[in-house]
């Protein structure tokens, strides 16, 4: 069931989905959300490489208002966000993915 917050409930969910969202919109990660040009745009792109999450305009409008705090980012580094990290990747080159896992 999704919530107000278009993050559907019924499916796992973490920091690290809301954290890659706030990293392209503030410029982390060597990602630039002009790449993407709207919040439709990136929330087609992350919904089509991650069956785990439902994310809509409303949901990362919601998250633009509140940044990245990199000193609070866990990572999780299941099998599901590797699988995404891979997809991200392969799309854009420029990903710094290190600095994602926080190495």
């Amino acid at each position: 069931m999704a919530t107000h917050s278009g993050i559907d409930e019924t499916k796992p969910s973490s920091s690290n989905d809301r954290s890659f969202i706030r990293g392209v919109l503030s410029g982390d990660f060597n990602l630039d959300f002009n790449k993407f040009g709207s919040y439709k745009v990136l929330a087609n792109f992350i919904n089509e490489r991650q069956d785990t999450l439902v994310i809509t305009v409303n949901n990362i409008a919601q998250l633009k208002r509140r940044p990245l705090n990199k000193r609070k980012l866990i990572m999780d580094q299941d099998k599901l966000v590797i699988a995404f990290l891979d997809s991200v990747s392969k799309e854009l080159p420029e990903f710094d993915r290190k600095s994602f896992l926080g190495k």
